[in-house]
């Protein structure tokens, strides 16, 4: 099988132009995605080439440079709130130096848990960057990683890039005595509201992907969040994208006799990312899609809407 494309490297160089930075999410989301598609190479290249309409690539560096700068703990959260770069960069660096990237995680995900925002790129993100940081290799992959994290971090936290929404009047919850939802409501919700992009989808997939990380508050705290968020009332038709289920293909994940042609799992995906390229949330969605048809129990209704979604955003 290919290697991904796009390198973990590439990721890194690369530099967000609209809201939070993506290719550390599609990097990861690519990875997952080879892992189950034996695609040609000319087929990931056209996919990999999604990324280049939105994020360039940057290779001027910061970190790693001989500097005499002297870094001030007790203003550091002050110096992230306010974005002062590129001081901001040293600010990280001396962080994770000291307490360990873990820690910095940990801080950033009880954040996550403490509002909601549009889209959720304040959580999926940062549990994309939280994979990546395993997968860092040498001093440049470190330095790259600590200037897209710092960038991330200052547009999304502190206040900044923190939309939201109302909840829809109508909007009955359906919660436990806890007072969480059951992650097989939260699957129907966002079955029924994908949202933008599907990010309602993208956000439940990360959520279950990273469940041993969180801790059973932090796991309920995620899971009404993105309930509530499924019935947030939208002034524009594209956050609230109107789905009819159109198939009713089986998801058949172990399929027999399709020796010569996709299974509709695969020919869905395959759909989605090469049909058209329109957005690199085609890469993460669909990885998304994925993970959700390998890990929930699914009842055919609720499989042939999951494959819905992939052939509406293709």
């Amino acid at each position: 099988m290919t290697q991904t494309l796009i390198t973990l490297d590439n990721a890194l160089h690369r530099i967000a132009t609209i809201h939070q930075q993506h290719s550390i999410k599609c990097y990861v989301s690519l990875q997952y995605l080879q892992s189950h598609f034996n695609w040609p190479d000319k087929d990931w290249q056209q996919i990999t080439a999604i990324i280049d309409m939105e994020e360039p690539i940057y290779l001027e560096k910061v970190l790693g440079q001989k500097t005499n700068i002297d870094v001030v703990v007790r203003r550091r959260h002050w110096v992230l709130q306010h974005g002062l770069y590129p001081y901001t960069y040293f600010i990280m660096q001396q962080w994770i130096n000291e307490d360990g990237f873990q820690t910095i995680f940990h801080y950033y995900l009880n954040e996550c848990l403490s509002t909601e925002h549009y889209l959720n790129h304040h959580l999926s993100i940062l549990l994309s960057f939280n994979e990546a940081h395993s997968q860092l290799e040498n001093k440049q992959q470190t330095y790259r990683f600590i200037e897209r994290f710092c960038e991330f971090v200052t547009s999304t936290f502190y206040g900044n890039n923190q939309i939201q929404y109302p909840v829809s009047p109508s909007f009955n919850p359906k919660l436990n005595q806890e007072g969480f939802p059951e992650l097989d409501t939260v699957v129907k919700a966002c079955l029924t509201y994908p949202g933008f992009w599907g990010h309602n989808i993208i956000t439940l997939s990360w959520i279950m992907k990273n469940q041993t990380l969180l801790n059973k508050a932090q796991w309920d705290q995620c899971l009404l969040n993105l309930y509530q968020q499924c019935y947030w009332v939208f002034n524009e038709d594209g956050d609230a994208p109107k789905i009819t289920t159109h198939t009713t293909e089986p998801l058949e994940l172990n399929p027999i006799g399709w020796t010569n042609k996709m299974c509709p799992l695969e020919n869905a995906c395959y759909s989605l990312l090469l049909k058209n390229k329109n957005n690199l949330h085609q890469i993460t969605l669909a990885a998304a899609i994925v993970y959700l048809a390998k890990n929930l129990t699914l009842k055919p209704l609720d499989e042939q809407r999951l494959l819905s979604i992939a052939h509406h955003f293709a």
